[in-house]
């Protein structure tokens, strides 16, 4: 069995948000891309009554909300969804119901 290294295969975690027509993403301007992401408020705010959730990749570890995670659903009252790119699985956090799901396509 070959084992691959995909670290290579994520140069930065993405990000984005969900709207009922459309999927927007937004530019990672993290000082670390590969491990967290941030981005401009005014590209968040521009949309942000549309938002039904927010969705970004996690490059190096598991699909597991992280504590800044967490906190920036609960603070945004926002699902989020992240995907694990090296265990190609997702995960979904409802802050409202306080619910994690993990699921595979």
């Amino acid at each position: 069995k070959n084992i691959v290294n995909v670290a290579h295969l994520c140069d930065w975690e993405i990000c984005g948000a969900a709207t009922q027509d459309k999927l927007y993403f937004f530019k990672n301007l993290s000082a670390t891309p590969k491990e967290t992401f941030y981005i401009a408020p005014s590209d968040y705010f521009k949309i942000y009554k549309n938002i039904i959730f927010l969705f970004h990749s996690h490059c190096l570890g598991s699909a597991a909300p992280s504590e800044a995670d967490l906190k920036i659903a609960q603070e945004s009252s926002l699902g989020s969804l992240i995907y694990s790119v090296p265990e190609k699985n997702f995960s979904f956090y409802d802050p409202k119901r306080e619910k994690l799901i993990y699921f595979c396509l």
